[in-house]
């Protein structure tokens, strides 16, 4: 699934983001082996298959340009690790891509996506 703002396209990892993620994830960017980048990818989709209507455990989106769209920037969606039936909003933006004006667009599209 991805979802298109003006500028930024987010989406569910794939198979097919393996190196964006080796590179980027955890946002503390410590690279990751073929490996690990492997069981993050199988981390996060098992978590999308956790989740339910009004019951979020944890939903993450890569974050990419709409101009660049194999590059992920960040990371941003809903932790419900606390309280399922009611998620906090996380984003997490490589540095290269903070106070730039991206957070209003990012708040605005995981709600889209996440309602």
């Amino acid at each position: 699934m991805d979802d298109r703002t003006e500028n930024l396209t987010l989406h569910f990892v794939t198979e097919d983001d393996l190196a964006e993620v080796a590179r980027t994830w955890p946002a503390d960017h410590h690279p990751l082996s073929e490996a690990e980048a492997r069981e993050a990818i199988a981390y996060m989709r098992e978590n999308y298959k956790r989740n339910t209507k009004g019951w979020i455990r944890h939903i993450c989106l890569a974050v990419c340009r709409e101009k660049r769209p194999g590059t992920i920037m960040g990371w941003c969606g809903l932790d419900g690790s606390r309280n399922p039936a009611e998620p906090e909003i996380f984003i997490l933006l490589d540095e290269a891509y903070r106070n730039r004006g991206w957070m209003g667009d990012l708040c605005s599209d995981v709600e889209f996506i996440c309602t």
